[in-house]
């Protein structure tokens, strides 16, 4: 008997000769020809002999976390050889499981969903260096490349799957780890001290806090300030602004701010004040990417033991981020309305 998505890989002497989809099964040589032509003729096909089945799930596994076992090498146009660690997800399927089965399973008598794990790290390791280095000509453009770095990475780990009767149906890079010493480089080129806190780079973070703060999930859309100046006076003057607590994304290729995660020190705690992306670079994971980078900054600089942040309630992809980022609800006001007839 072969339930639903599962297939049986009937096996003679550690080769599969034959596959069962789903349903009731009886096997003769009628429906498996290929075991009678190979004990017809010894045994006139009467014979008994010894053999085995192998039951082989179909279904789709999900969330299957992945991580490189040793730094991977990569040309960086700016610091020379760099040695970065990755990790990520990824979702999968057995498509062809007498190839499946030939191919890593024969000679064993139970392969998990962690054997193949270790496949798929040793695939990455292999072509991880090659996909950095054909789309990413320095680490520093890592917060704006995610999304095409793991296109990359998808096409080329999907072939050697194929091979094996695997299918990668995703794949996703969920960071990109350097050296202490490199990241520090990145977390000083990602505030506002680094650009100079003049008065163009806090007009680029005025446009960039305006837009996307009115283009928040739940906002009204009307904006914070009345200006320019008034942004400079009530931000860029205050007692609390930190000039290295505005981190930013550039897009170094047009040169358009992509991305901002603010935060600052109150008292014991810091406050993340608002982190936004710019609409035309959304979908590549750059507000969990700035996000990072300021509570780094946090941890690093400000030397604090908490972050602090809030949200609409109905900007749920940003709440799911904090989330995974370690973020928890804690007990506060509500505010609740009634509507009066």
């Amino acid at each position: 008997m072969v339930r639903e998505s599962q297939a049986a890989v009937f096996l003679r002497d550690g080769k599969a000769l034959d596959v069962f989809g789903p349903g009731r099964h009886t096997l003769s040589t009628l429906n498996l020809p290929l075991v009678g032509r190979l004990v017809g003729t010894l045994f006139g096909g009467n014979t008994p002999f010894h053999a085995e089945v192998v039951f082989v799930s179909t279904r789709l596994i999900t969330d299957v976390k992945w991580g490189t076992r040793s730094p991977v090498p990569m040309r960086d146009a700016e610091l020379g050889l760099v040695r970065v660690r990755a990790f990520g997800s990824s979702s999968l399927r057995v498509t062809d499981p007498g190839l499946f089965v030939n191919t890593l399973v024969a000679q064993r008598s139970r392969f998990t969903t962690e054997d193949i794990v270790e496949f798929l790290k040793d695939a990455i390791i292999a072509r991880l260096a090659d996909v950095l280095g054909e789309n990413m000509k320095s680490i520093f453009d890592l917060a704006a490349l995610y999304d095409e770095i793991s296109a990359a990475a998808k096409a080329r780990t999907k072939v050697d799957f194929e091979k094996l009767g695997l299918e990668l149906v995703d794949f996703y890079i969920n960071a990109v780890t350097p050296p202490e010493e490199v990241q520090k480089k990145i977390d000083e080129r990602a505030g506002m001290a680094a650009l100079g806190d003049t008065e163009e780079a806090q007009r680029r973070l005025y446009a960039l806090n305006d837009t996307t703060d009115r283009d928040t999930l739940g906002a009204d859309g009307s904006p914070s300030w009345a200006s320019f100046e008034d942004f400079q006076q009530s931000v860029c003057r205050a007692d609390w602004y930190r000039p290295a607590g505005q981190r930013v994304v550039i897009d170094t290729a047009t040169g358009d701010w992509a991305a901002m995660s603010a935060i600052s020190r109150f008292d014991d705690y810091a406050y993340n004040l608002h982190t936004g992306v710019d609409r035309r670079y959304r979908g590549r994971q750059l507000a969990q990417a700035v996000k990072v980078l300021a509570l780094r900054y946090a941890r690093d600089e400000l030397h604090v033991a908490a972050v602090r942040t809030h949200h609409n309630s109905r900007n749920l992809p940003m709440i799911a981020i904090d989330r995974k980022l370690g973020y928890v609800q804690t007990p506060g006001t509500w505010l609740l309305e009634k509507t009066l007839s």
